[in-house]
């Protein structure tokens, strides 16, 4: 897996994507991987993506926050 290939696997609770829900966004199953692998409610997770329609929509529609950006350089002022 890339991430620990960088280093940074053991920074993570796991992955939540295309290769462990076998769908990906804007799936809803990627969104409730990533919280149940956190062990928390999908309310207490926010999203951040700069595609409304694949990144804050269905987050917003399960009860998460979600956080619509322009770019990286927003991710970084975050």
């Amino acid at each position: 897996m890339g991430l620990y290939h960088l280093g940074l696997g053991d920074l993570f609770q796991g992955i939540a994507g295309l290769d462990t829900c076998l769908v990906s966004k804007p799936h809803a199953a990627p969104y409730l991987k990533a919280a149940a692998l956190c062990g928390v409610s999908p309310g207490a997770c926010v999203s951040i993506g700069d595609r409304y329609d694949m990144d804050i929509a269905i987050p917003l529609s399960l009860g998460m926050g979600g956080i619509l950006v322009a770019g990286v350089a927003d991710v970084y002022q975050l």
